[in-house]
């Protein structure tokens, strides 16, 4: 049997995801944090980077479509 993973985006990277959801989906078996959007560049990098996520985004669209920056 496998193990289901639910994948998640998060639209924001200030301090609601850095002190709350983030931390809390970090606890939750069976979850994993893929991707994040921020309309500025640099803190979406940054968010990323420094969770060990591996995608972010500038648009809400592309965090829909899931169009990875490299």
């Amino acid at each position: 049997m496998s193990e289901r993973i639910i994948k998640w985006g998060f639209i924001g990277c200030g301090e609601v995801t850095e002190k709350k959801s983030g931390p809390a989906f970090a606890l939750i078996e069976g979850s994993e944090v893929v991707a994040v959007m921020s309309r500025d560049k640099e803190k979406a990098q940054s968010y990323a980077k420094r969770h060990n996520i591996p995608r972010w985004y500038t648009d809400v669209q592309q965090l829909k479509i899931g169009r990875a920056h490299v």
